[in-house]
Parts: C-alpha cells; sequence; structure tokens
C-alpha cells in the first residue's frame, strides 16, 4: 500500500471564513453522507478570536487545490459541545471513492504521521501544497482523551517557528497503519504547549470524535465492516449444502447479535497468529469468524456474554480458542506459530482445541493432540528452548488439538442427507459439531 497516495485520498483542505485549516474524510456506519473530521478551531477561530460562520461559508477541496480544484458539498457542521475539546464533523455529500480506514488505540512508539495543507506552502508557485510530517506516539498514558506524538526531526529550533510551519495542519489525523489499511489514532490540534521550543504535538482521541456523533445522534465512526455480521453470511456459507446455509442464516439473523466491533472490543490484537498482524477489515478474517460463532451457537454454547468470547468454555473439559491467519496457509503451520510465540502460547492451556481459519483451505484440517506433538516436536530446538518446550516432558504440547473451521462444511456436505426435512437437518448438524469437538478433545 502506497501511503502517500493513500493519505492524500484522504486528507482535505478546509476554509472558513478567515480561517484556514485540514481536515480528513472518513466514512461512517451510512453510505447517506460522508464525513470531515477537523478541529473545532478550523472552523471557528483560535479561542481568542472566534468567528460565526454558516455552513454555507464553509470550503472544503481535495487533492492538489488550485483555482480550478471542484468544492465538496457540505451538508452540516457539529462542533463538540465542550468548548474545550477542539473537534468538529463535517457532513459532506457521499464520497464514493474513500479509502478504508479503521479507528484504532494508538500504543507506545508507533509510527504515525500528519498529514495537510500547512500555510508555507500556500503559494501560486508549489504545485504540491500538501505535506507531510512523520513522528511517533510518545504518551498514551495522560489520558485517553488526549494523544502526544513526537515528530522524528524537528521542523524548526524555536517553537516560535513551529508554530508557524505547522499552521494549517491542524484537523489532521494523526494517521497509522498495517499492511492492509490506514488507521486513524485522533485529530491534531496544536503544539503540546504554545511557543516553546519543542517538537511535540498533541491531540485529541477518537472517544473525543465519537462523543460528538453521541451528542448529535448521528452515524457512528465504525466502519459498516464491523457493524453486523450479517454483511458476511453469504460469503460464509456460500460452499455449505442449501439446507444448511438457509438454516446457518435464520439462526444468525435471529438469535445472534454479537458484532465484528464487539469482536475487536474483546480480542484487540489477538484475533490473529500471530498477535497484532491484523487488518480488522479484512473479509476474510471475519468471513472466518462468521463460521466460527455459527459453529458455537449450534453446538450450544451460550454467546450471551461477549467477553467470553476470547477463551470459549464448552461442556467437555477443553476451552475453544480461534484464531485467523493471513501469513500461513498450512494448519500445521498456525500451530507452529502458536508454538514459537511466548505471548501467544502463554494464552494457552492444556487440552485446548484450537479453531483455525486461513485464507487459503488447507488440506490438512483435523490435527490430533499426537498430530501436534510430533509438529511441536519438529520445531528447531533454539525456538523450543527460548520458548521454554521441554520435549523431555509428557506435557510439552499442552495436549492442544486443531481444527480447521473448513472441517464442518467438508462434513456437512459428505454426512448431510440433502433430501431431508430442515428440522431433521438442524439435529444432524448439531451432532456432526458436537462429534468434531469431542473427536478433538480426544
Amino acid at each position: 500500500m502506497d501511503i502517500d497516495v493513500a493519505l492524500r485520498k484522504i486528507a482535505v483542505k478546509i476554509e472558513c471564513k478567515t480561517v484556514k485549516g485540514t481536515g480528513f474524510l472518513i466514512q461512517p456506519a451510512t453510505n447517506e453522507y460522508t464525513y470531515v473530521i477537523t478541529a473545532r478551531h478550523c472552523l471557528k477561530g483560535k479561542r481568542e478570536s472566534e468567528q460565526e460562520y454558516e455552513d454555507s461559508d464553509i470550503i472544503i477541496k481535495r487533492g492538489n487545490i488550485n483555482a480550478t480544484t471542484p468544492t465538496i458539498t457540505v451538508l452540516k457542521s457539529y462542533l463538540h459541545k465542550d468548548e474545550n475539546i477542539d473537534v468538529a464533523i463535517i457532513c459532506v455529500e457521499y464520497i464514493q471513492d474513500v479509502p478504508e480506514v479503521y479507528i484504532d488505540k494508538p500504543k507506545f512508539n508507533d509510527e504515525c504521521w500528519i498529514y495537510g495543507y500547512p500555510d508555507i506552502l500556500e503559494t501560486d508557485r508549489v504545485t504540491n501544497n500538501h505535506d507531510i510530517v512523520y513522528a511517533n506516539i510518545c504518551d498514551t498514558g495522560i489520558s485517553d482523551n488526549i494523544v502526544e506524538i513526537k515528530v522524528k526531526e524537528r521542523q524548526e529550533t524555536t517553537g516560535s517557528r513551529t508554530a508557524i510551519n505547522i499552521q494549517g495542519f491542524s484537523g489532521s489525523a494523526i494517521f497509522g497503519a498495517d499492511s492492509n489499511a490506514i488507521k486513524i489514532y485522533g485529530v491534531f490540534t496544536d503544539l503540546k504547549l504554545a511557543n516553546t521550543p519543542h517538537n511535540t504535538y498533541c491531540g485529541f482521541s477518537n472517544i473525543r470524535i465519537k462523543e460528538v456523533t453521541e451528542q448529535y445522534d448521528i452515524a457512528g465512526l465504525v466502519h459498516y465492516k464491523l457493524t453486523t455480521f450479517e454483511n458476511y453470511l453469504d460469503q460464509a456459507f456460500t460452499k455449505y449444502p442449501d439446507s444448511v446455509q438457509a438454516i446457518f442464516k435464520k439462526k444468525f439473523i435471529e438469535n445472534i447479535y454479537i458484532t465484528p466491533k464487539d469482536v475487536v472490543d474483546v480480542m484487540d490484537n489477538k484475533l490473529v497468529v500471530p498477535y497484532g498482524d491484523v487488518c480488522y477489515l479484512s473479509d476474510e478474517l471475519w468471513i472466518g469468524w462468521t463460521k466460527f460463532i455459527i459453529i458455537l451457537y449450534v453446538s450450544g454454547i451460550d454467546l450471551t456474554d461477549i467477553s467470553n468470547i476470547r477463551y470459549i468454555s464448552t461442556f467437555l473439559e477443553s476451552r475453544i480458542k480461534f484464531f485467523h491467519s493471513a501469513s500461513y496457509s498450512r494448519s500445521e503451520d498456525i500451530i507452529c506459530g502458536i508454538f514459537k510465540n511466548r505471548d501467544v502460547l502463554d494464552d494457552m492451556c492444556d487440552n485446548d482445541i484450537v479453531m483455525m481459519n486461513t485464507n487459503e483451505t488447507p488440506y490438512e484440517k483435523f490435527l490430533n493432540k499426537e498430530r501436534i506433538k510430533n509438529i511441536v516436536r519438529k520445531i528447531n530446538d533454539s525456538d523450543k528452548y527460548c520458548n521454554g518446550i521441554d520435549i523431555t516432558q509428557p506435557d510439552y504440547s499442552r495436549n492442544i488439538s486443531g481444527i480447521h473451521i473448513e472441517l464442518f462444511g467438508e462434513k456437512f456436505y459428505s454426512e448431510i442427507d440433502s433430501e431431508i426435512n430442515f428440522f431433521t437437518v438442524e439435529r444432524e448438524i448439531k451432532q456432526i459439531v458436537l462429534g468434531v469437538l469431542e473427536d478433538a478433545a480426544k
């Protein structure tokens, strides 16, 4: 992914009467309109010289700005109701090509950027009038509401000059990124301390942006891909027999109220192996979770308490732990990934059942406890030593077993008679699921 190209499509320039600044596009959980997030003072001006404005005064442009650049149609603006919170949302006409972004909470030393339209580049001689500032998250412990970043190179040696150079950047997102998508950590508003020599900037976190949506009862910031599992029902069950598809869709819609966002909130970066290597907007990730959740439901496992989804307790003396992996395609590679990563291994308990999902369907879909012992035994000695795996001990493999989620689909096709009625199919689905889990627990 080309970060600069993506940021260029997200960043916008804002003018409102005597005030100029930056904003960023984000698609909320609706296709009726798009949001421009910015700093409150990019519309009202600084506190000591605030201006009154109408929504018709707001001019928003995108890309390389010149006299012929078309404006984006403004629908309505919303200022945070606490005047000390320098955050605003502008609803604009729906924009189809907004790059996918997701809201994330920053971690210390994460690489980040601000990207916008500094005043120093506003001249007829400059054709590329937007710029990027490279930084790192420098403090996440002050408050959940504040994000502080430290630029990698000082913009200037004196604070007064720095303040001049960053004019126009206000309202930019504090951006992060992974290999698949752009992250939003918050909105940049100002230097940490005005008129002092430093290279620390600050802004407000996504919590404050979310508050604006709640204050005015407008669409939330959650990406539509994270709003409901119904987005994935057709893709998840398309390879199942027609009767199984119909039953699963009906059961899911009528009985399951968990959303992908709920799963993200509980699991955080532990959705995948290896930990942290996750794109929350991956279709394959949520297709796998759709299958996993319905398998749990038909087996009789209670899903009302979402906090339990990190480790599913079963009627067996085993827990189920679900992992997706985009990095590995074979089931045995996921098992190796678990045992070679101490953070992941520390989360496993004796007799756990590892349920797996991959972007590509592997040949081997069932790994009993003996098979996993053989896989672990073949891990190189240095990795075994570093992760405390002593194969002279009888419990070195934790008695873990593994099931790839696609095994259930194969069994549905091979064991369910397409001619029987749906009520019988429903009973057979449950018998197949329980049978697989019982085999894994042996």
